[in-house]
């Protein structure tokens, strides 16, 4: 209320959560969630009630009934639901394109996107299916998972990453027949993020850990959080359980809301760095270069901030 009274002119300044990591990309009244980023350009779903419109920065006509978003390279990839059913769907350039038929199990894993992709699975036909930043696609078939699900998607530098229901986590190199597990957790995977020979999960027991593509392991954390991941060539960004937040909506539910702070592990040094401890969650991290973005809701409600990411950590 606080912070809509401020936004408001209501009462101007009188909500100030004090230092703050990072630059705002947007704080409006309204929800703004799961950010995506891609170069210069930003993309989140404002939700009302159910699926939302996405806001694109440099403008881009969109659906009112979005489910996801990802970025392949400058088009926006999006599940959503068209005049012709549920679909996903790649904006460019002022056009769409219909990609596949949205299944259960694609929303159920979600889409993933980076600058050079975006990817996505249809378990009802085994297939995993990825569009490059030219809009070309590429499909491959995945037998063997059983009666396995995938609940995580993730790409970047040219590796499509999924992890499953089962906890096992396997990768993809689009173009190619190259398809291979690399390791399992202990529980269902909730989070996933790639770049090139390395993939971060976040799993249902909350472990954190580091896969390479040659199947060698690191374990990040015991108290990750399922707050979505992201990664790029030089480092991966996971949210982590700090604490549980203070207030009256979480007695008021009856249970546990755990703080999440934004940490950040060097791929080159192996340490791990706690650059975003603040109030309220942080959670659902994109990068895209130097650029990392996120969903916080230090503000009480839930906006998109940003900050350049240091070299050489």
């Amino acid at each position: 209320a606080r912070e809509i009274f401020d936004q408001q002119g209501l009462c101007p300044g009188c909500y100030d959560p004090g230092p703050i990591a990072g630059d705002i990309v947007s704080n409006k009244p309204q929800s703004e969630v799961s950010p995506v980023v891609s170069g210069k350009s930003t993309a989140w779903i404002n939700p009302v009630g159910g699926p939302g419109t996405p806001s694109v920065t440099g403008g881009l006509s969109s659906n009112p009934m979005t489910y996801d978003i990802a970025w392949a390279g400058n088009a926006l990839v999006t599940m959503e639901l068209t005049d012709n059913g549920e679909a996903v769907v790649l904006h460019e350039k002022g056009r769409t394109t219909k990609l596949d038929n949205l299944q259960f199990s694609t929303s159920m894993a979600g889409l993933a996107g980076s600058e050079d992709g975006a990817a996505w699975w249809t378990g009802e036909t085994a297939t995993m299916s990825y569009v490059d930043d030219r809009g070309k696609v590429s499909r491959i078939k995945i037998n063997g998972l059983g009666g396995d699900s995938v609940t995580a998607m993730a790409t970047g530098g040219g590796t499509v990453a999924f992890g499953t229901d089962s906890g096992r986590v396997g990768f993809w190199k689009p173009g190619t027949n190259e398809l291979s597990a690399v390791g399992a957790m202990t529980g269902a995977v909730l989070a996933l993020s790639t770049y090139g020979d390395n993939i971060v999960a976040i799993d249902a027991n909350q472990s954190a850990d580091v896969f390479g593509t040659d199947g060698k392991k690191t374990h990040l954390s015991d108290f990750g959080f399922p707050f979505g991941a992201a990664a790029n060539g030089d480092y991966a960004v996971f949210p982590v359980a700090v604490d549980a937040l203070p207030g009256g909506v979480r007695e008021a539910m009856g249970g546990r809301m755990p703080d999440t702070d934004l940490y950040l592990y060097s791929f080159a040094t192996r340490k791990i760095y706690s650059p975003l401890e603040e109030r309220g969650q942080q959670g659902f991290p994109s990068i895209s270069g130097d650029r990392l973005v996120w969903q916080d809701g230090v503000f009480g409600g839930d906006d998109i901030m940003e900050v350049r990411l240091p070299s050489g950590l």
